[in-house]
């Protein structure tokens, strides 16, 4: 019986040849033949071409040549080898909140239950049963999650023909279903005027930085990434250019979240009030810097919900103080949704949020109109401004 070879990385090095010192890529192999393991090469290119390691690293990656290398053998890999490649190869692509979000996933349960196996023997049924028996200690979103992150990594193994064609992906008839009797959990929701009662308390970044995600809907990494140069003040925009997000900064999310959000005149008002009072104001500061830090990183977006969203929301009456449910800027982008939901068209909501997916916001769509989104905006700020017209 020939050898199984175990998962390799391989490496390179520059080998002379007569034109030109020329990068290959050294790895080992099983020889059919005798099932002997023997040294093996891929040509990668010329020195001039790419005169670092770096470079002709990352030319092994474009070409996908570590998958090519373990081809002979895919069909006996395990997940964890499944794994390892995805991590390697595609999960460095994701915005930085969801490769944290993945490899939480990976590490505290896909690994645990299903790193040991050959990915060719993972049966649907089984698979279908671990994830009806985590509904006993797991919500069935974060199981959808679960099954979706599994999905996703059988789909790039079979991209890349590290697993048979004809083992298909198993996780294709898995089904997250609600058991019986469990309750749809309610979102917190969070009117516009009680956004706006909740700030009068609120130092003056807070204050700026809960009317910010109240009006807008932007995403905490979203804020806490803006600089004042993001500012299009003749333009009325605020372009998304950046996030941060566990002191580290990064891409938006997606393609439409780049997208610039509206700035009514309430909402510039707000921010030019606020960059008067803040010692950081010149265009390369953060919006929301940090003073402990002197303004080279922004504040900490979960301490600024620990600290005041929560106790805000208590003091209103809008969370009781055994309700352990999330209390941060997200329910300020979902109070947003919920608000406009029968105020404006979804496309218009859906603009506005920057949702790739139609089925993220309501699953009805039409034109996105550019004034329809400030007006959807205005009718938020309307319910704030006759109580204080002022930004004080």
């Amino acid at each position: 019986m020939a050898r199984r070879q175990r998962w390799q990385k391989g490496y390179v090095s520059v080998e002379a040849r007569a034109a030109e010192p020329t990068w290959v890529y050294r790895f080992s192999r099983i020889r059919p033949s005798d099932g002997r393991r023997v040294a093996a090469k891929i040509t990668i290119g010329s020195l001039s071409d790419f005169p670092t390691e770096s470079a002709a690293w990352a030319e092994v990656s474009r070409r996908g040549l570590e998958a090519q290398i373990n081809l002979p053998y895919s069909g006996r890999i395990t997940f964890a080898d499944l794994v390892h490649f995805y991590v390697t190869n595609e999960l460095p692509k994701l915005a930085f909140s969801t490769q944290a979000q993945q490899r939480n996933n990976l590490n505290r349960y896909l690994l645990f239950r299903w790193g040991r196996y050959i990915v060719a023997e993972i049966r649907p049924l089984e698979a279908q049963q671990w994830v009806d028996e985590l509904s006993k200690h797991l919500s069935t979103p974060t199981r959808a999650k679960l099954r979706d992150l599994m999905h996703r990594i059988f789909e790039f193994g079979l991209l890349y023909q590290l697993i048979p064609e004809s083992s298909g992906n198993p996780i294709k008839r898995v089904r997250c279903r609600r058991p019986r009797g469990e309750v749809k959990p309610q979102s917190l929701i969070v009117t516009p005027y009680q956004a706006w009662q909740m700030v009068q308390e609120f130092p003056p970044l807070q204050r700026a930085l809960t009317l910010l995600a109240a009006i807008t809907g932007l995403r905490i990494s979203e804020l806490l990434g803006l600089k004042w140069g993001d500012v299009d003040w003749a333009g009325h925009k605020i372009h998304i250019r950046r996030t941060y997000l566990q002191g580290k900064e990064g891409e938006p999310k997606s393609e439409c979240s780049a997208r610039p959000v509206p700035m009514g005149e309430y909402l510039a008002e707000v921010l030019k009030h606020w960059r008067q009072q803040t010692s950081y104001a010149q265009d390369e500061d953060w919006m929301f810097a940090s003073d402990r830090l002197r303004g080279k990183k922004p504040r900490s977006g979960g301490i600024l919900a620990k600290d005041y969203l929560r106790p805000a929301m208590i003091r209103l009456g809008i969370l009781a103080p055994e309700d352990r449910r999330r209390a941060g800027f997200h329910a300020l982008r979902h109070s947003l949704a919920t608000y406009l939901s029968d105020k404006a068209d979804p496309k218009t909501i859906q603009g506005l949020l920057r949702h790739s997916k139609v089925q993220t916001t309501l699953n009805l769509y039409t034109q996105e109109v550019d004034k329809n989104k400030m007006a959807a905006q205005e009718l938020v700020t309307l319910e704030m401004r006759p109580i204080s017209r002022a930004v004080n």
